[in-house]
């Protein structure tokens, strides 16, 4: 049995659950202890999942992950 992934889809899906994660652990009605860390882990994790596929392509069909770059430029050119 094998399986493929595909690159792209395996980037989207750990930006969104990062950012998912972020939100839960943050925002205030997520953030309290009503509910707990794996609930919220697994809560994003779902939702990643989900909304993976479709934000797998970008414009150009690639996901831009030279994030570190565009914000050096951007601190360059602001400073």
């Amino acid at each position: 049995m094998q399986f493929s992934l595909d690159p792209g889809v395996m980037v989207a899906f750990v930006m969104i659950t990062t950012r998912l994660v972020t939100v839960f652990v943050v925002a205030p009605p997520c953030s309290g202890a009503l509910m707990p860390n794996r609930m919220r882990i697994a809560i994003a994790a779902g939702l990643g999942v989900a909304m993976a596929p479709g934000s797998s392509t970008a414009v150009d069909g690639v996901i831009p992950t030279d994030i570190i770059d565009k914000v050096l430029a951007f601190a360059g050119a602001t400073a």
